[in-house]
């Protein structure tokens, strides 16, 4: 038996969209990733996307700029699938400075359609290295703890630390000479043990 009468269906499929946006192994939020803080001189940035993308219009519709404007030369890698693009710029940012980076509605699928919103991403670079505060602080003569603490204005490259950090007397610690300590990323600290009682230390 025929139908009565024939149907007709009308719909739109997704366009694509951001899925994730991370800078240095860092997760911003695709629809509103505030303002980026202490970010590194040579950043890694990473963009997913929902749907495979047209290269060569998405890396035109990306943009990153300096305080003045000035465009910022780029590399660009996708993957096999063309659904991630990480980016590396082909100069190192400098201190303390605001960049903006921007990727534009512009960008299209591999099937054609357009972004479905833009991203605009306001960040500033990691300042230059400095000591905030130390604990116990510079002539304090009733230090009444084993440990001490150095408070950094910015995350350190934690190898780099220890050789740069002597003790006279030196501290017991590992073999080498090296002290016991450890290092917080979560507040920039690094933190020396061994300290004796009674004992005045430069």
């Amino acid at each position: 038996m025929a139908m009565a009468e024939a149907y007709t269906w009308r719909f739109t499929t997704l366009p694509p969209a951001l899925y994730s946006f991370v800078v240095d192994e860092k997760e911003y939020d695709v629809y509103d990733p505030g303002q980026g803080a202490g970010v590194s001189l040579s950043p890694k940035i990473k963009i997913v996307f929902t749907q495979a993308m047209e290269r060569a219009s998405t890396q035109r519709a990306l943009q990153i700029t300096d305080s003045g404007g000035r465009l910022l030369p780029f590399r660009a890698v996708w993957s096999a699938d063309s659904r991630v693009l990480t980016v590396t710029l082909q100069q190192m940012l400098s201190l303390d400075s605001p960049y903006t980076l921007q990727l534009s509605t512009d960008a299209q699928a591999a099937d054609g359609g357009a972004l479905a919103s833009a991203l605009q991403w306001e960040f500033r670079t990691v300042t230059a290295p400095a000591v905030v505060s130390t604990s116990p602080a510079d002539g304090d003569e009733n230090a009444d703890m084993f440990v001490f603490s150095i408070q950094f204005k910015t995350p350190m490259r934690v190898n780099t630390i220890p050789a740069r950090v002597r003790f006279s007397p030196s501290l017991p610690g590992r073999p080498g000479g090296q002290p016991d300590w450890y290092y917080d990323e979560s507040n920039n600290s690094a933190t020396f043990y061994g300290l004796k009682p009674s004992t005045q230390y430069t």
